[in-house]
């Protein structure tokens, strides 16, 4: 029975022997537990920066500088409104420009049209009873008129003789007298011809005298004329007299003034005259004061409060020797016998 009992034994130790042990596998892989401080660590301290060391300067953005504007506003704009002008898109300051630039083409070539038919009606004016008796029409009288010149200007001999029968039968010219101008007698009644050249001899002096003086006169009158044209346009030119398309009328007008009073104004003093006459444009010029004045004013600041800012006190420093002065008498004589007694 022990004999069984062994081989058994033996036989279950084998048979065990065989499979992996449980004890053969290897742990599995543990995070290391994280380290925690100390319950009674206190926390790191902030740095502070010391007491005495000054904030750092708060750098102040620059201004915008203004942008030069491409398109200036038209002076047919009130003040007021061109004061806007830069606040506006450039492409509608483009459009703007060349609609006013158009509309002054406009004007210029209607203004041109105008002054010729000023001019066409000046020219008629004395005869318009002899057209209104005629054809009525101007336009008409004038076109026959230049018909006829052409014809006896450039026409044949025939087409010339036909004018001039024409021209003699219309108006009535007497034919003895053309006959005796074209023979190059005196017309009956006529004034003698010996007299008239005596007369045109003796007269001749004063005549060359008066047109001296009218010629000197007319120059005169044309070199002042271009020099106050020269004047007026430098003046309108100059940049600091923005508004003078604006209150030209109004100069001329106190100018004039002055004049007859026997008062000389310069375009100056004129000028600034007309500026406090116009509400809108005095409004103006006394905004611009007014904020170029406080930009001085705010600079002048920003310069004296950056000077401020670099300056830093010091101790008084007295020369080696001296003393520095004191508030009494007493205090003078134990300073003086301190130095004594060193």
């Amino acid at each position: 029975m022990s004999e069984e009992l062994s081989l058994r034994d033996t036989i279950n130790a084998a048979y065990e022997a065989q499979e992996p042990a449980a004890d053969d596998t290897p742990p599995a892989d543990t995070p290391p537990p994280a380290e925690t401080p100390p319950a009674d660590t206190p926390p790191p301290a902030k740095e502070t920066p010391p007491a005495d060391t000054p904030p750092p300067a708060k750098e102040t953005p620059p201004e915008p500088q203004q942008q030069e504007l491409k398109f200036k506003a038209p002076g047919s704009w009130k003040p007021t409104m061109r004061e806007k002008w830069a606040s506006l898109p450039p492409e509608i300051q483009e459009e703007i420009v060349r609609r006013e630039s158009e509309i002054s083409r406009g004007l210029t070539t209607s203004a041109e049209a105008r002054q010729l038919q000023e001019r066409f009606s000046q020219a008629i004016k004395p005869y318009e009873s002899m057209i209104a008796a005629g054809s009525g029409d101007p336009i008409q009288t004038v076109s026959n008129m230049m018909r006829t010149a052409a014809i006896l200007q450039m026409g044949t001999p025939i087409e010339k003789a036909h004018a001039a029968a024409n021209i003699i039968q219309q108006f009535g010219v007497d034919l003895r007298t053309l006959d005796s101008l074209l023979a190059g007698q005196a017309p009956a009644g006529g004034v003698d011809p010996q007299l008239q050249a005596y007369l045109q001899q003796q007269l001749s002096p004063i005549q060359k005298l008066a047109q001296q003086l009218t010629e000197r006169e007319r120059q005169s009158m044309s070199s002042m004329e271009e020099t106050a044209n020269s004047s007026i346009e430098a003046f309108a030119q100059d940049p600091k007299n923005e508004f003078f398309s604006d209150v030209r009328d109004t100069m001329a007008d106190l100018m004039e003034v002055a004049a007859k009073r026997g008062q000389k104004m310069d375009l100056q003093s004129a000028y600034n005259r007309a500026i406090m006459m116009h509400e809108d444009i005095a409004k103006v010029v006394e905004d611009r004061r007014k904020a170029a004045s406080a930009a001085e004013a705010k600079r002048a600041a920003d310069e004296a409060r950056r000077k401020g800012s670099s300056v830093r006190g010091a101790p008084a420093v007295h020369p080696q020797g001296t003393v520095p002065p004191t508030n009494s008498m007493r205090e003078d004589i134990e300073a003086a016998i301190s130095r004594l007694s060193e």
